[in-house]
């Protein structure tokens, strides 16, 4: 399946200045909602990209703020609160949550088979009505970065299991930082850009936004960690009624390998809606997806260059392995809504 000519020259190299904002006026202004075919890809197998939409020039700037947003976490958290979950360690800061990097030494990788890659096509019917359920056995905690505050107050701060220093931490390595946006203004800035904004309203069939959350997902070179196989709805059930509303912008600030350890995502599986959890006996395995309620064999490998865009459902199943290179894999992942509804983590409507 080839990529659309007006996806391939979506990127329009914008004139270079001082300011990431001047950039965005100078961004191209046509083709930014997504066609018709694109739409029906997307609806069909619940994901879609966009190649190299921002320049390198841009992501020169973007990656500067993303380091610079990284410091500041990092120096907020050594004031915040810190528990531990199924030995993985996590600071709140106010309503900023920082997730530290874990050795993978004795965990089995958790995505396995074979996969089809997925470079240069436009990949990913569903009709935004599939309701949701928390899944069989749900946790009081969850593992994804984007947790809820109603599973957050609901943490047992004398838990052996969230006090215990584990044994397997890979230092002060950052792996996730959410929300990011406000840490910087050029991140605050990157949320409402057209090129990312323009097709999320045609996925949601209204142009009036709003972010729901949005994270950084850090691999550092060597040390960078994978993420089982799960969706992003049950964990955010807890906190939104229109959790089918809640589609993802994945922007991958490097290039996106299956050796640096590129997402993964299972096609078609958004159709399903939203599926059970693990019984593992773990805190996290509620919300790791029941491996026999989808198909290994449908998994695909989103292999795109830096600059690359790739939205994706709610109730897709997606995961990654470990970064096995010497170098990063950084992405910014942002989640919007119709315009009007709070946001995840601080309760503010921060409409865009």
């Amino acid at each position: 399946m080839q990529i659309s000519a007006e996806t391939m020259h979506l990127n329009k190299q914008p004139t270079p200045s001082s300011e990431y904002s001047e950039c965005r006026r100078h961004a191209a202004a046509s083709n930014l909602p997504l066609s018709p075919a694109e739409l029906v890809s997307y609806r069909k197998h619940g994901f879609l990209t966009r190649q190299r939409v921002f320049s390198e020039w841009e992501l020169s700037g973007l990656r500067a703020a993303v380091e610079k947003a990284v410091n500041k976490a990092s120096i907020q958290a050594q004031t915040g609160k810190t528990y531990f979950l199924d030995g993985k360690r996590f600071v709140d800061v106010g309503s900023m949550t920082v997730q530290y990097e874990f050795s993978s030494a004795g965990r089995p990788d958790q995505l396995v088979g074979s996969a089809r890659h997925y470079g240069t096509q436009a990949k990913p019917d569903m009709a935004l009505a599939n309701s949701c359920r928390p899944p069989a056995g749900s946790p009081a905690e969850n593992d994804n970065p984007g947790q809820s505050q109603a599973i957050s107050q609901q943490q047992s701060a004398g838990s052996p299991a969230r006090n215990k220093t584990p044994d397997h931490l890979n230092g002060d390595t950052i792996r996730v930082i959410e929300p990011v946006h406000q840490l910087d203004p050029v991140l605050d800035e990157l949320i409402r850009d057209p090129r990312i904004t323009e097709p999320v309203g045609t996925i949601l069939g209204t142009h009036a936004l709003a972010i729901w959350t949005c994270k950084l997902n850090l691999k550092r070179g060597g040390s960078g960690s994978g993420f089982g196989w799960h969706q992003d709805s049950p964990y955010w059930i807890h906190d939104s009624d229109h959790v089918d509303l809640l589609p993802n912008v994945y922007l991958a600030l490097d290039d996106a390998t299956e050796a640096n350890g590129c997402l993964r995502v299972i096609d078609g599986s958004h159709r399903q809606g939203c599926l059970p959890g693990r019984d593992d006996g773990t805190q996290l395995g509620g919300f790791f997806t029941d491996l026999t309620r989808f198909s290994e064999a449908d998994q695909v490998l989103l292999e795109v260059p830096a600059g690359s865009l790739v939205f994706f459902d709610p109730h897709l199943v997606h995961g990654s392995r470990p970064n096995t290179t010497d170098q990063p894999r950084r992405a910014l992942v942002a989640t919007y809504q119709p315009a009007g509804y709070p946001t995840l983590k601080t309760g503010e409507i921060v409409d865009v």
